[in-house]
């Protein structure tokens, strides 16, 4: 956090005037209330951390660009001892990047909650595949076994521009590919 408010106090006063002015052209909120847009220090300081989690560096250009469109999740899959999410459409990374979090295995009849989600690093497989195996097995301890079924979120953020989807929460079935 320390890296991007440095970040942001070293940007000129014309750079920070464009996050300032950004929230009026995507119409971004604040979480609580819908009807308060966020400030663009807030939005720098939000947008930047999901970049720096995501492996990517801090934006230095805002681009006037709509959101592309968002990454769903497709399904789990076992192949070859690799743990992997199957999204679409194929994120191209000069356009969009998401995250990933998911729970511990879950049993069949659990309803979907967002507790206990925990991120995932994703490294591509495959054209639409993203390989968690490190990362569950950090988090988790093991890879899990096929038939299981687990909480998720994934939420898409574009590239070029400071903008980026809703969560989106589900529950799937791990299956063996």
């Amino acid at each position: 956090m320390l890296t991007i408010q440095a970040a942001w106090q070293a940007l000129s006063d014309d750079d920070r005037l464009q996050w300032n002015r950004f929230p009026d052209f995507s119409g971004q909120t604040i979480n609580r209330d819908k009807s308060i847009k966020i400030s663009g220090h807030a939005l720098y300081l939000k947008y930047q951390m999901f970049r720096l989690t995501a492996g990517l560096s801090l934006l230095t250009e805002i681009t006037y660009l709509t959101m592309p469109t968002p990454i769903v999740l497709y399904g789990l899959s076992l192949d070859v001892a690799a743990f992997l999410i199957d999204v679409g459409p194929e994120p191209d990374p000069d356009e969009i990047f998401f995250l990933f979090s998911i729970s511990n295995p879950k049993q069949e009849g659990t309803a979907p909650s967002r507790s206990g989600l925990r991120y995932m690093y994703v490294t591509p497989a495959e054209a639409t595949y993203f390989d968690i195996t490190e990362s569950y097995k950090a988090v988790f301890g093991i890879v899990p076994t096929a038939n299981t079924y687990f909480n998720y979120s994934i939420r898409s953020f574009s590239t070029l521009s400071p903008i980026f989807s809703s969560i989106i929460y589900g529950k799937m079935i791990y299956e063996i590919a």
